[in-house]
């Protein structure tokens, strides 16, 4: 209630007959914090308060050993896919990260590993077209975090 998610946007742009190649591809991260709030948006406003919480004292964070992982933010597209998934994720670090895709019964179907990722935004694009027509599952594995998506469809 109240909250803005972090947006993933995509920019594609395609030359006219080219059989949907490809002629400029972008994309941009807006993380909640980055995201321009009304000034008479009270309620949105409250919860980002309390979600961040910006009106806490040094003295009340709790100074806890355990470290949990920072969420990965990640999109994937298009879903359903024919022929090129494209992924995109924010890392926080330099990380290696490795995508999965697995069946629906557990089975490893394809793994790619990048070594040392820069920080930013990181984008993939993964042939898809050898596999044959089903429910897959895509997981995201950084060095800190990882990340199993819903359902990821070929058709």
């Amino acid at each position: 209630k109240g909250y803005r998610y972090p947006i993933f946007e995509t920019v594609k742009a395609y030359r006219q007959g080219s059989d949907q190649e490809t002629h400029f591809n972008t994309a941009f991260f807006f993380p909640p914090q980055d995201h321009f709030y009304l000034d008479d948006d009270k309620e949105n406003l409250a919860v980002l308060d309390s979600l961040w919480n910006l009106n806490q004292k040094a003295e009340e964070i709790n100074t806890d050993d355990t470290t949990k992982p920072t969420p990965l933010t990640y999109n994937f597209y298009p879903n359903p896919v024919e022929t090129q998934l494209h992924i995109e994720c924010l890392l926080e670090i330099s990380s290696d990260i490795t995508i999965t895709l697995h069946s629906l019964d557990g089975r490893l179907i394809k793994a790619i590993k990048d070594p040392k990722q820069p920080q930013g935004l990181y984008h993939k694009a993964i042939d898809c077209s050898d596999l044959p027509q089903g429910t897959y599952v895509l997981r995201i594995q950084t060095e800190d975090s990882s990340i199993t998506s819903d359902k990821l469809i070929k058709k």
